[in-house]
């Protein structure tokens, strides 16, 4: 049988005595040689750990994670390497008019971060971000040494590799994209940090290096500055920035009607806060379809009982099932295929005809009786049904965000 990755790491832990080696030292020194040599996995698959969601289990539970350190050498330490990205929907909206003269690149239906960048660029949205016009001039992946500390371990870096989404050169500045096309709750510092080292240290003080994260949100562009100063990495929320493409006419939440005999789906009541994530599994599945739920963890980030989650909130929508493999409807392939903004009205015509919902967003998720969120025989705790008024709380404000939050 396959062992997994977080398996495969208990063996080398195990083995090789790293958290004592790591109380001992502060940290722990391991080569692509030695993790290969337990159970044969490729080293840069397994130390690739772009979100804390991803850690193993060891690593978790004894407050560790890893970072290259060269090529086919890693370093193994106490230092916490990922930036809290925080929610989005708090920034106000710039609506920006979507490019014309363009045939190969569909502003409603945005397949890849390439492609969301590629759009950002051409519709005057990174000027309007990096306050000046530029070029792209960068893209890929190099090499490169470079130093910094973080909660006291030094990391001298020598030789490793360095991928950069999208760089962009103006007059006075050259800004580094770090791009998502889901919503996050973290990100590897390596992500952000090493291509900022890297092009301050080849072009010096001729302009000012800056970085940026951009998620696609679904339909909102959402730009994050990262501030690195003294060894101090964050995000510089202040200056948060969202944009998206115009939409067509208006969109009246409280206009949807409400449906008493609403039928509910062979499915719990969700439980899945996110529901960018929710959104971005349905146009997943449009293309991959059948998927098992480890593989939508694993595309995600998410543990196993999260997948379910968001995979049970697809199937309690009508938009999905799940046995044993996850695939669409045909309902629910029918409105991924849809420009985005018709899947955000098709699925919000869905949601607030049912009594939770629209109840909800007339007065709040704490009004709603708790008989409501029962379904047939399956009645829930006062305890669960306050957990899923959280989750009514949160995708009311999505979508609110979405249609009452432009300029």
């Amino acid at each position: 049988m396959k062992i997994s990755n977080n398996d495969s790491w208990a063996n080398i832990f195990m083995g090789l005595d790293i958290v004592s080696q790591v109380n001992l030292q502060g940290f722990f020194d391991i080569s692509a040689d030695q993790i290969k040599g337990f159970d044969g996995k490729e080293a840069r698959l397994m130390a690739k750990i772009d979100h804390s969601e991803s850690l193993p289990p060891v690593m978790r539970q004894n407050h560790l994670s890893i970072l290259a350190i060269e090529n086919g050498l890693y370093r193994i330490s106490k230092a916490n390497p990922f930036i809290k990205i925080g929610e989005g929907g708090t920034a106000k909206i710039t609506t920006i008019t979507a490019p014309k003269h363009l045939l190969t690149l569909d502003p409603y239906r945005i397949a890849t971060e390439s492609a969301a960048l590629d759009l950002a660029h051409h519709s005057g949205i990174l000027a309007n971000v990096f306050g000046e016009e530029t070029k792209l001039t960068i893209r890929g992946r190099t090499r490169g040494d470079l130093n910094f500390a973080l909660d006291n371990i030094h990391f001298n870096i020598s030789g490793v590799q360095i991928e950069i989404d999208g760089g962009y050169e103006g007059a006075s500045t050259v800004n580094l994209v770090e791009a998502k096309n889901r919503s996050c709750s973290d990100l590897n510092i390596r992500q952000l940090l090493y291509p900022e080292l890297h092009w301050r240290a080849k072009i010096g003080t001729a302009k000012i290096v800056r970085s940026w994260a951009m998620f696609l949100e679904v339909d909102i562009f959402r730009f994050l500055p990262f501030k690195s100063v003294d060894n101090n990495f964050s995000f510089d929320f202040k200056n948060e920035k969202a944009f998206r493409f115009e939409k067509a006419g208006l969109f009246n939440l409280l206009a949807i009607k409400l449906n008493p005999k609403y039928q509910d789906q062979d499915a719990p009541f969700p439980q899945a806060d996110t529901f960018s994530n929710v959104m971005t599994l349905l146009t997943t599945l449009r293309t991959e379809s059948n998927m098992e739920k480890a593989a939508i963890a694993e595309y995600f980030a998410f543990d196993a009982r999260q997948a379910s989650y968001y995979t049970s909130a697809l199937k309690w929508l009508g938009l999905a099932t799940s046995d044993p493999t996850v695939s669409l409807t045909s309902t629910g392939m029918e409105i991924s295929n849809a420009p985005v903004d018709e899947q955000l009205r098709r699925i919000a015509n869905i949601l607030f005809s049912h009594p939770v919902f629209f109840h909800a967003l007339r007065a709040g998720a704490e009004s709603v009786p708790d008989s409501l969120f029962n379904n047939g025989n399956n009645t829930l705790s006062s305890k669960t049904i306050n957990r899923r008024k959280k989750t009514v709380t949160a995708w009311i404000k999505f979508f609110q965000y979405r249609f009452q939050n432009a300029t």
